[in-house]
């Protein structure tokens, strides 16, 4: 059990993930409902990506809600310390250019001092939501179009393996 810890660790570690926190909804827009993406199951797990505008004005918060689900016949396993930390997010402009980090988020990513880490165990059928507040952590000043992947890293103890899983491309434009 131990071995199987540090090894979802190690993978963790490896593919350097993303935050997440709480924030404010602005009330001048409303939740798209056709901003939702998912990804192809790998292994049964499956990950799936919402955002709360698909339209924002500058400087409202932007939540993505990501959702893990073991569609498998097998219980499934992660590291859980944080949204922010356990998602990898990729984050594009309109221009395929990936985005920097706030001062917020380079802090956050390089104190890696994370208060609390457990083992998840997702049971054949179970799901799981996280939020992470995206432009909180990621540099989304500028106005235009973006689009928003979210992986993470989970392990299938049956297989002894370690698999990556993806989201579908979320869009969000800045205005």
């Amino acid at each position: 059990m131990r071995r199987q810890f540090i090894s979802i660790l190690l993978a963790l570690f490896a593919t350097w993930p993303l935050p997440a926190l709480g924030g404010q909804k602005s009330r001048a827009h409303k939740k798209p409902k056709s901003n939702m993406a998912d990804t192809t199951q790998i292994s049964g797990v499956k990950l799936t990506a919402d955002l709360n505008y698909e339209q924002l004005k500058e400087g409202e918060t932007l939540l993505l809600t990501v959702s893990i689900k073991n569609n498998s016949k097998q219980a499934i396993s992660y590291v859980d310390r944080s949204a922010s930390a356990d998602f990898k997010l990729d984050i594009r402009n309109e221009r395929g250019i990936q985005v920097g980090l706030t001062k917020f988020g380079q802090n956050f990513f390089s104190s890696r001092a994370y208060y609390r880490v457990v083992t998840t165990r997702l049971e054949p059928g179970q799901e799981r939501q996280y939020v992470i507040e995206v432009n909180k952590l990621y540099d989304m000043a500028a106005k235009g179009d973006y689009s928003i992947v979210a992986s993470r890293t989970v392990q299938i103890p049956s297989r002894n393996s370690i698999v990556v899983t993806r989201s579908s491309a979320v869009k969000v434009k800045i205005i």
